[in-house]
């Protein structure tokens, strides 16, 4: 019937290239998008109990060495989203049956299993976790080189039997946070590229522009369309030092002149401040407000809100501000054109703001500032 799934071309029957039958054809499901969240509600509608591995790039097309001749042109789904509790796939969404635009170097595979974490259904360098649902997940990640009571180092991705690094490359706060959370942790308190310490990787580089929502439960389950070096060095692998305190964020942007960028979240408004010149305690200044970054002009800007900032971003004191995009200028919008603090305030949010919208001001008079004496102190609101 509409919607009943088959594996083809696996060496066994619990694995292979994933196909759905729709109005008396069977095809594949397009890797765009594919994560173990979908794989999981395939594999408990095939009458397994969870998936150990997916896989996208049609690593099963060659369905013919295994007696099975199939068309790997024609695909029913393309980006299939499940949320993974679904019993089967008609309960998730995609884009219409037929509509893709995949080759057929697409195609979608799983490995399912009946099996729990006794029976060690990972893959070796794995960590099998049983879940409260009766499901288990696979850990193929770690820290090594670790230190702060081994809440900070170099982080790893186990994939195809080797170790490798995660490059920085777009690397921000949502990745941070999967990747501690999966680690155990609450969240991440900083990240920094490798280069910056003696802590540099070596063998493959495995992840670059990883792309999380923030919400996800493993980076299995963010979206990364191969698995493959681009344009990394290991100089520019990730170092996370990860927080057991919440809430805690962290974030990394790169620039010519950016190296590193240390935030701290204070709902409903975060602060950022991005180092200039490898300096972490001054930098550009951008704030994020309803689901986006952006920056402070420098009109009315005094030492009373260089005191406000940096205090909430766990420091003591406050140096000095710039004006003219002096430490660097940002991209997007200009949150705050006109901002009044008394210098007392703990948070941004305690100020009188001006959210005029009528954009006088360009990101050549974006503000930094210095601060003094970091505290590791999260002020809550």
């Amino acid at each position: 019937m509409d919607g009943d799934l088959r594996l083809v071309g696996g060496h066994d029957h619990d694995e292979g290239k994933i196909e759905v039958y729709y109005r008396g054809l069977w095809a594949g499901i397009c890797d765009d998008y594919f994560d173990q969240r979908d794989a999981n509600v395939i594999c408990r509608q095939l009458g397994y109990r969870a998936v150990i591995d997916y896989f996208c790039c049609s690593k099963f097309n060659d369905t013919e060495a295994y007696g099975y001749t199939s068309n790997q042109t024609l695909f029913w789904l393309d980006h299939l989203e499940c949320e993974g509790h679904e019993k089967n796939i008609m309960e998730c969404s995609h884009e219409g049956w037929g509509n893709h635009d995949c080759s057929s170097h697409e195609s979608s595979g799983v490995r399912c299993t009946i099996h729990s974490c006794i029976s060690s259904p990972c893959s070796a360098n794995a960590t099998c976790h049983d879940e409260i649902d009766g499901e288990y997940s696979c850990q193929y990640l770690r820290m090594v080189y670790g230190y702060n009571q081994n809440a900070e180092g170099l982080i790893q991705v186990y994939h195809e039997g080797l170790w490798g690094t995660i490059c920085i490359v777009d690397f921000d706060i949502n990745e941070a946070n999967v990747i501690c959370r999966q680690l155990g942790f609450q969240g991440a308190l900083f990240a920094r590229e490798s280069g910056l310490s003696n802590q540099i990787g070596h063998g493959r580089i495995w992840l670059s522009k990883l792309v999380c929502k923030g919400v996800e439960r493993s980076i299995r389950d963010c979206f990364q369309k191969q698995w493959t070096r681009r344009h990394c060095e290991h100089s520019m692998d990730v170092i996370l030092r990860c927080t057991d305190q919440f809430p805690v964020y962290t974030a990394l942007y790169q620039t010519t002149i950016v190296h590193l960028l240390i935030a701290h979240s204070i709902l409903p408004v975060s602060i950022l401040l991005i180092s200039y010149a490898n300096n972490d305690d001054r930098g550009l200044v951008e704030i994020y407000i309803n689901g986006s970054w952006g920056t402070i002009c420098d009109d009315y800007f005094t030492i009373d809100v260089g005191h406000v900032l940096c205090r909430q971003l766990g420091y003591i004191g406050f140096v000095e501000y710039k004006c003219c995009s002096t430490w660097g200028s940002g991209r997007g919008r200009i949150w705050i054109e006109k901002i009044n603090c008394s210098g007392n305030e703990n948070h941004i949010l305690d100020c009188r703001i001006d959210n005029n919208q009528d954009q006088y001001c360009n990101h050549r008079e974006d503000v930094g500032i210095h601060c003094t004496g970091y505290t590791d102190d999260i002020l809550d609101l």
